[in-house]
């Protein structure tokens, strides 16, 4: 039946959804449902979704207090009728054969993820094309492995079409989670990976991905960021039971994060008791990450400093910054 759906989490996202929605309309493949799942707006949001459901038949509105993009993505995965599932997000837009050649992929490599490339749309103006190495149908622990250490297969999910075996109650049913503010779509993102055959992966860049202040990767640290952490220890316990041989990969990028977020903690002048046990978690990895070329080497001093003492990295790190 090749029917998909598509689900897009709207919060006060009045100036961007129109072009959002028309992007998702006007796809050359035609046969799917769009489920707007409105997290409680205040601007005028709702009315704009309202207003495109009532011209179009394929468009279906949830109006839901606010809970954040998880819940609104899960809301949808509930109601998701579609073979297929696919994810945008308000303020982003889509080429219009973006889901027909993503179908064309999956259907012609016998996959069960198809990956898109994407452009990067700054306020600026500027754009920068995103691409992995190489074109090609992917095994599941080497789709993994580009998700964890390339933005441009990504840890997204809105650069990709899923079977909906990862999400239904007859399959793996897999959500997102509700506790995580950040870095929830890679985590759902690797769930599906390490639960696929095959996944295929196409540099073309069909997505545009907006960045701007608004938007997670432009706002300043807060609690709510530093919940990445938790999401990057899921990570590990996860890339330890499915790929193992990736385990050093995912524990890299949690000290990485570790690190950044004490960073960004410190130059805020915030409290880092919200990462207290993280702190103390990557004396395990310390030493392996300083001895990792890869990293910055501020970085690796850092995570040793920080496994031996925080107050001193801390107390160092306000110095310098004066």
């Amino acid at each position: 039946m090749n029917r998909i759906s598509i689900i897009i989490p709207v919060y006060n996202a009045e100036k961007t959804l129109d072009r959002c929605v028309r992007s998702i309309l006007a796809q050359t493949h035609t046969n799917f449902e769009l489920l707007l799942v409105d997290d409680g707006s205040t601007d005028n949001s709702a009315a704009i979704a309202d207003a495109f459901a009532s011209k179009d038949v394929r468009v279906s509105v949830i109006h839901t207090p606010n809970r954040g993009v998880s819940v609104a993505r899960n809301t949808g995965l509930g109601l998701a009728t579609g073979d297929f599932i696919g994810f945008a997000d308000s303020d982003d837009w889509a080429e219009p054969e973006m889901y027909a050649h993503l179908l064309m992929m999956l259907q012609q490599a016998g996959a069960d993820i198809a990956v898109c490339g994407y452009l990067e749309e700054h306020e600026a103006g500027t754009q920068v094309t995103a691409a992995a190495s190489a074109d090609d149908t992917l095994s599941a622990d080497q789709a993994y492995r580009l998700a964890l250490t390339t933005d441009a297969f990504g840890g997204f999910c809105w650069n990709k079409l899923f079977k909906n075996v990862f999400f239904s109650p007859e399959g793996h049913r897999i959500r997102f989670d509700e506790s995580l503010h950040v870095c929830e779509d890679l985590l759902v993102v690797c769930e599906c990976l390490s639960r696929a055959q095959k996944v295929a992966y196409d540099s073309r860049p069909l997505y545009h991905y907006a960045i701007f202040e608004g938007n997670a990767r432009g706002r300043p640290f807060s609690a709510r960021k530093a919940t990445l952490l938790f999401a990057r220890k899921k990570l590990i316990d996860l890339t330890q039971l499915r790929f193992p041989q990736l385990a050093a990969t995912a524990e890299n990028l949690y000290v990485t994060d570790v690190v950044h977020t004490f960073l960004q903690a410190v130059y805020a002048g915030a409290d880092t008791s919200c990462i207290k046990g993280d702190l103390k978690r990557i004396r395990k990895y310390a030493l392996p990450y300083f001895f990792r070329k890869g990293n910055r080497f501020s970085y690796r001093m850092m995570a040793v400093l920080l496994s031996v003492s925080p107050r001193l990295a801390r107390a160092l790190r306000r110095r310098k910054k004066q």
